[in-house]
């Protein structure tokens, strides 16, 4: 991780499985027992207090979840105590996020679930069918309650649920099952982890305050000084797609600069 390293070590002794310069190799026990992988230290500062997006990139042993067996689902980043849970229960079962995977027949369905504090919250995105070979699950979450999920760096699936700031985790990170279950280890390999926050476009608003500076001499008290409804629309326009994010913002560059020659050249 840019932020640092986090060293990772098996949940159980009994761990099947390899970590290796490739990836992470899961075998999911045939009893119930604890499995995966944890994150020694460095929970909270893997808990975002802001949007992210969880990139993992894996391929599922979908013979491990094969109808004749128990396993229908899977967990591929648990920070969680999670249950239906009322308001009031304690905060320790409310915070933190998981990511986790119902498999059948060949396709996957997954979903997110958020700890607020004082409550939990949940949705899941479509099934889909990875096919032959590692897939890409992006999996993003926004504080205004917009939460997406996309594979292969596609299209965007966006829904909606109750928002709100994520309470930082009390369990470590477990990669590949759930931290308080032994019922949802994952069967499969993953190859990459990539968790984005934040930090990105917190730099480049400073950044854009630093241009306004030095161009134009000033830096307004105001909270917006009527500037961003450009950045509104961009990302509109781009559905959040960070590569597409770039192609846009020229394109409406240009239809700014084109427009204001226009202007200039006609009302002569």
């Amino acid at each position: 991780s840019a932020d640092g390293k986090y060293e990772l070590k098996p949940r159980n002794a009994q761990f099947t499985g390899a970590v290796t310069p490739e990836g992470l190799t899961f075998i999911a026990p045939e009893k119930d027992i604890s499995a995966g992988l944890v994150i020694v230290k460095g929970s909270k500062a893997l808990t975002p207090q802001e949007a992210f997006e969880l990139d993992m990139t894996f391929e599922v042993d979908f013979q491990q979840f094969a109808p004749n067996t128990k396993r229908k689902s899977c967990v591929l980043w648990d920070t969680k105590y999670y249950f239906s849970t009322p308001a009031n229960s304690p905060r320790h079962r409310n915070s933190g996020f998981m990511v986790n995977l119902k498999v059948s027949k060949g396709s996957v369905l997954p979903s997110l679930v958020v700890g607020l504090g004082n409550r939990t919250v949940s949705t899941s995105g479509k099934w889909f069918t990875p096919g032959k070979g590692p897939v890409k699950l992006t999996v993003g979450y926004d504080p205004q309650g917009i939460v997406s999920f996309a594979w292969n760096g596609g299209k965007k699936e966006i829904k909606e649920i109750e928002g709100g700031k994520l309470s930082p985790a009390s369990y470590p990170v477990t990669i590949g099952d759930r931290h308080s279950s032994t019922r949802a280890p994952f069967a499969g390999k993953i190859s990459k982890i990539v968790l984005r926050t934040v930090f990105l476009s917190a730099c480049l608003i400073g950044l854009a305050a630093a241009f306004k500076v030095g161009t134009a001499g000033i830096l307004s008290t105001a909270i917006t000084d009527d500037v961003g409804w450009t950045g509104i629309i961009v990302a509109w326009l781009s559905q959040l797609n960070t590569a597409v994010i770039f192609v846009v913002s020229a394109l409406i560059c240009m239809l700014h600069y084109g427009s204001t020659v226009a202007a200039a050249t006609f009302s002569q």
